[in-house]
């Protein structure tokens, strides 16, 4: 554990939003006297993986800082074609295609790929098939770390990591709990009607997303926009709410959350043929060519942003 006590740089009550400048400092922050974590930071090793590093790492400087990617795969993502759409645009052509292009040139736009934030941040980033304590899961044990934060995180915590952090595990889930729990819930929010897309942050138990709630976040559904879009705006929601967390706990302040209550809960699998056929009958979309444009903009050089541009007449 960690138990380095020094200056570190928090966010300010009144600027929720962590902005960089520069010189890699945040704007609208302010010193303090606090304790430095030891922090796991807990991701998927895709585009939405990258856009929470990107957000997380330069307000977590002060504290040390390991990643871990899981990269488990579902035999199903090949079987449905939407399903498929949407394994390629998170992951096969961003991290196969267009994030070694940029390493390769040396260049990146607002946020940097796995590799430039690693570069940067000096974290290992190991991928992990699996959490057991005798195979991959031991990674994150010697680690120890104080505190552990999943986002897009796709294994599962089991009862000897959820105790190892004395701050417990954090988790963001894209979803408005209890109502969403479980798979897609961007998708089932959207499916559902809700006009406000929630992301809930809370703490990990032994079920699936059934711990305490910490924050809730809320992200106006768009109509003009599909659910891969929505799924890049939930995550910076309630990440948002993380960094606020961290900064209260290297503070020495408990975080209060809130039981959730079982007679509103809700769980879901993966879609089937039959949900993405409804979903689309709404006139909802899974992904679109700009949307997915717009989202890998975030990583391209603004000289260079239009060569990662899809159009229509290309998708």
């Amino acid at each position: 554990m960690s138990f380095r006590r020094g200056l570190i740089q928090v966010s300010s009550p009144n600027d929720r939003v962590q902005r960089t400048d520069m010189n890699g400092g945040l704007k609208g922050c302010e010193w303090v006297w606090g304790w430095a974590l030891k922090i796991a930071v807990c991701t998927k090793h895709d585009i939405f993986g990258a856009i929470a590093l990107n957000l997380l790492l330069p307000a977590l400087r002060d504290h040390d800082v390991d990643v871990f990617y899981s990269v488990k795969t579902r035999a199903s993502e090949n079987e449905l074609e939407d399903l498929l759409l949407l394994k390629m645009l998170e992951r096969d052509i961003p991290l196969g295609m267009i994030m070694p292009l940029l390493d390769r040139i040396g260049d990146t736009g607002s946020f940097e790929t796995f590799e430039g934030l690693r570069r940067r941040y000096g974290f290992s980033g190991r991928p992990l098939r699996t959490l057991k304590p005798g195979e991959d899961g031991r990674l994150i044990h010697e680690f120890e770390p104080d505190l552990i934060i999943s986002v897009r995180f796709s294994l599962i915590f089991k009862p000897d990591l959820i105790s190892l952090p004395r701050h417990g595990v954090l988790n963001v889930h894209p979803g408005r709990l209890p109502e969403y729990g479980g798979l897609f819930a961007p998708f089932r929010q959207m499916l559902a009607g809700e006009r406000m897309l929630g992301c809930t942050v809370h703490f990990v138990d032994e079920g699936i997303d059934t711990g305490p709630i910490l924050a809730v976040e809320q992200v106006p559904f768009d109509p003009s926009r599909s659910m891969f879009w929505h799924a890049a705006q939930l995550y910076p929601a309630g990440l948002r709410r993380v960094i606020q967390m961290v900064d209260e706990l290297a503070a020495g302040r408990p975080l209060l959350a809130m039981p959730q209550p079982s007679d509103r809960r809700g769980y879901y699998k993966l879609p089937t043929r039959d949900d993405f056929a409804q979903f689309r009958a709404k006139g909802l979309k899974t992904a679109t060519p700009e949307d997915f444009a717009e989202v890998v903009g975030l990583f391209s050089p603004p000289a260079r942003s239009e060569a990662f541009a899809l159009s229509p007449a290309t998708a």
